[in-house]
Order: structure tokens, then C-alpha cells, then sequence
């Protein structure tokens, strides 16, 4: 089948330059995916798994309920967020809870009850408010994942391969499943009745693996039954289950390493998105933006990767990806700087790009004003530097209300304003912050491999000044 195809648009960390899309033709060799019967031919059952049958119009992108603000994972926050700690007592702490273990894991905020998980074999909640245990449900292993909650459940996995489901209310088990031999870092989305999964990285680490297949699996919410995978789900290679499933009205995409998994809900076909080349990895998982955009990190090269996502564009088979061209107006040559990026990119509501990157840099990029869709042309911006050579970030950068917030490996937190790059606040914590921002109205909440969750603002009313209970 000939499909047209799209260059990625990239852009390494250290490099000024203009990206922008070409368009290519080539040939896919695409794999059917069971998402039900009678929706499309190229959909079918497997046997012995139950019947799926996926309606668009049924999307629901979980705001405020899952890692990363949404299923699209895109760090976008529609609340005030914090704009100045300038005046607030206890140096902007409104409280702090120390889980014992280090905290990799992200906050996820609802109706007043902070989840997340710590290195210490733990998934706790909190009040959001006052900082005070709620619950605490002791897993098999480290838990760096971070929730996705769903019907009154809260999905999550661990670095022993288990996905979780707990009542949210008293964080009694549900089920839980063992879903990898290996650990599961990502965090699971849920869409359509199915708790989406990655399957974990192969081999001895995230960069030393073997990688082969989709990795994405589907199971029950009620019972933990695998319900879904793709058909030929082993034979796409270079892929590993390293970022979270990011999920929109039609695109399904999973993976990581060498390439991603995408799944189109439209058609049924499975394809791989390939960085060419198996020293580019991507750890830093996908988003998927309102207006169809795909964008990620590759981590080996240090470049941000932008796709147009429609239903006659779709992604590219093994071997389309394209690097810059060589002639670069900064005359670098389209060298690589080396510097990694193994953090998630965000794209603000008017098409601004913001990634941090491991050499102490966050990096934004404008659009130029120059085409639309697949053809929109991006143009570097501002720099905020904040660390040095192999002192940056592998925080996720989050982003409310004209301000970018994110943390760093030096321990701080930074929020910088999104329109002039001009540094609004720092707090420090005393440990690496590889935790992603949660954003709320007066507030932002954080973990820190200082072992603590913060919550930076006011403190609350009842008792400003006591930190939160173990």
C-alpha cells in the first residue's frame, strides 16, 4: 500500500535553526489491529479475547485524571497555576510529605486527593490540601509510574511489571496483574472501556535492551483480563514499552526506544514511527495535541521530533525518518550537539514548543507564520539556561496560564515565564527532581528523590506550618 508521508520535523537542543516538514512517499507494510467486528476489514477478533468495539464519538480525554493532565499527555493545565511565591510563608511550602523512598513519580490531582507513587514500594494518596495520609497500599516493587484514574479506580503499575487497579476511596486492591517481566515505568491511559498498558523495556536497562514488537496491551477495568492487543503484536521491531500510551479521539501511540507504535482508531492499521537509527532512543513518552500534532524527544541526539497526524498523512514506515539538512544557516552543518533529551515536550494553545534537555537548557520554539498542518514552520526562540553540561533535566515540562514549570537534576523547580523566558521563581529541594509538575489554581505540586511530595502556595488555613504526616 502507498501512503504519503511526512519527515519529522527536528530540531537538536543546542542548534538555531528552522525546521519544518517535507512531504515523501513510501510504502507501509501495515499490520490489522482487533478493535471489533463489523467496524472496519481490516479490524478483527482474536481468538479468545472479547469482542471491542471502539466509537470515536466516545473519546474521552480524562482531564485532570491521568499523568501528564490528559490522555494526550500534553502538560497542559487549563488553571492559574503559581505565578510568584514572593511573600508566602515557609518559602512557598504548603506542606511537604516524606514517603521514605525517592519520588520519580508524578502527581495526579482529584477533587482534593494527591496519588502518586515512591521508590520505598508504595502508592499513597494524600490530601491535597493539608498534606495528610489518606492511604497507602504497599506494591511489589519501586513505583515510578503514575496513576490514571477511571471509574472510581486508580490504575498504576510498578517496576516489578505489575499493573495495579485500587479503589480510589480507600486504596483497597482491586486486582492486580503481572504484565511484564521486566519494569514498567510508563503509566497506563484509559479509553473505551480498556486500561491501556505498556508492556515494560526489555533487557538489563532502558538503553542497553532487546527490542522487539508493539508492547501495548488492553485488559479488563473490572477484572485485570487482557482484553486487547494488536495483531502481530511481536513483529514490528525496535520498539520498547518505555513511554505511556498517549491517546486521542483516533491515534493510540505506544512504545518507545527506537520507534513508536501507532495505532490508527479510524482504520485499524498499526504502523511504526522510526528515528532511524538504533542509537536514537526515545524515553521521554508522546503527546498528542489538540489540533494533530504529534511531538517528542529523542533522547541519544537530543532533538524534538514534530508529526502532523491526519487520516491521509499517516506516520512513516521503518526507514523515512529525515534529519536536518546540512546546510544550516548557523554554519554547525547539522552536527548532533550530544546532549540528551529524555523528557516530554508541551506545545502551548498557540503552537509554542518548550523541552528541557540533559545539557541545562529549556529550548522553545515559535511558529514562523509560515504554512499550516504538515507544512507548519517552527523558528528558535528563547533559552532559559539553568544547569550546566550534564546538569539539566529530565522533568517534564508543564505549562498554565503563560508560565512553564519544570525541575532539574540541580534539585530545583523552576517556573519561567512562557512569553519572555524571564525566571518568575525557584525552590529547592534537596534531591534530583526527575518528578513532572502538577498544576492547580494557587498551587503546584511536586516530587523530589529527596524522598518528599511537595505542595508549593498558601498553606492551609487550619495549619500553615505543619508538614504533612508519614
Amino acid at each position: 500500500m502507498k501512503l504519503k508521508i511526512l519527515a519529522i520535523i527536528t530540531v537538536t537542543c543546542s542548534l538555531s535553526l528552522c525546521i519544518h516538514a517535507e512531504e515523501y512517499t513510501g510504502s507501509v507494510d501495515s499490520k490489522p489491529v482487533y478493535h471489533g467486528d463489523g467496524i472496519n476489514p481490516n479490524m478483527k477478533r482474536l481468538p479468545g479475547y472479547t469482542p471491542l468495539n471502539f466509537d470515536t464519538k466516545d473519546y474521552d480525554a480524562l482531564e485532570g485524571q491521568c499523568h501528564r493532565g490528559n490522555l494526550r499527555r500534553d502538560g497542559i493545565f487549563p488553571v492559574s497555576g503559581l505565578r510568584s511565591i514572593e511573600g508566602l510563608k515557609n518559602d512557598g511550602v504548603k506542606w511537604s510529605f516524606d514517603t521514605g523512598g525517592k519520588v520519580i513519580s508524578s502527581s495526579v490531582v482529584s477533587d482534593n486527593v494527591l496519588y502518586i507513587g515512591t521508590g520505598a514500594k508504595a502508592f499513597i494518596a494524600l490530601d491535597s490540601e493539608t498534606g495528610k495520609k489518606k492511604w497507602s497500599y504497599k506494591t511489589k516493587g519501586a513505583v515510578y509510574s503514575s496513576a490514571c484514574l477511571y471509574r472510581e479506580k486508580v490504575y498504576f503499575s510498578d517496576e516489578a511489571g505489575y499493573l495495579y487497579a485500587l479503589n480510589q476511596s480507600d486504596g483497597k486492591e482491586k486486582w492486580k496483574v503481572k504484565v511484564s517481566s521486566t519494569p514498567i515505568s510508563a503509566s497506563p491511559g484509559a479509553a473505551y472501556g480498556i486500561i491501556f498498558s505498556s508492556e515494560g523495556r526489555r533487557g538489563s536497562s532502558m538503553f542497553a535492551a532487546s527490542m522487539s514488537g508493539i508492547l501495548l496491551y488492553g485488559f479488563d477495568p473490572e477484572t485485570g483480563k487482557k482484553v486487547y492487543q494488536p495483531v502481530g503484536a511481536k513483529t514490528i521491531g525496535g520498539c520498547q514499552g518505555l513511554g505511556s500510551p498517549a491517546i486521542s479521539e483516533k491515534t493510540i501511540i505506544s512504545g518507545g526506544g527506537q520507534r513508536y507504535s501507532h495505532i490508527s482508531l479510524e482504520t485499524g492499521k498499526t504502523q511504526a514511527l522510526s528515528n532511524q537509527g538504533s542509537a536514537t532512543m526515545c524515553v521521554g513518552g508522546i503527546s498528542i495535541n489538540k489540533d494533530g500534532y504529534i511531538y517528542y524527544n529523542t533522547y541519544s541526539d537530543g532533538k524534538l521530533h514534530v508529526v502532523w497526524d491526519s487520516p491521509k498523512t499517516l506516520l512513516r514506515s521503518q526507514g523515512m525518518f529525515l534529519y536536518p539538512k546540512q546546510e544550516k544557516s548557523d554554519g554547525e552543518g547539522g552536527k548532533y550537539p550530544g546532549h540528551e533529551a529524555g523528557s516530554q515536550p508541551i506545545m502551548t494553545p498557540n503552537g509554542k514548543l518548550f523541552s528541557t534537555c540533559y545539557d541545562g537548557n529549556l529550548y522553545t520554539f515559535n511558529k514562523s507564520g509560515k504554512g499550516k498542518g504538515h507544512r507548519t514552520q517552527w523558528k528558535r526562540s528563547w533559552t532559559f539556561k539553568f544547569g550546566g553540561m550534564n546538569d539539566g533535566s529530565k522533568s517534564s515540562p508543564s505549562y498554565a496560564d503563560g508560565v512553564v514549570y519544570f525541575g532539574a537534576d540541580n534539585g530545583n523547580v523552576y517556573a519561567v515565564d512562557a512569553k519572555s523566558g524571564k525566571e518568575l521563581w525557584t525552590f529547592k529541594t534537596d534531591g534530583p527532581v526527575i518528578s513532572s509538575p502538577w498544576l492547580g489554581d494557587g498551587v503546584v505540586y511536586i516530587g523530589s528523590n529527596d524522598g518528599k511530595v511537595y505542595a508549593l502556595g498558601k498553606p492551609p488555613k487550619e495549619d500553615g506550618d505543619q508538614e504533612g504526616e508519614k
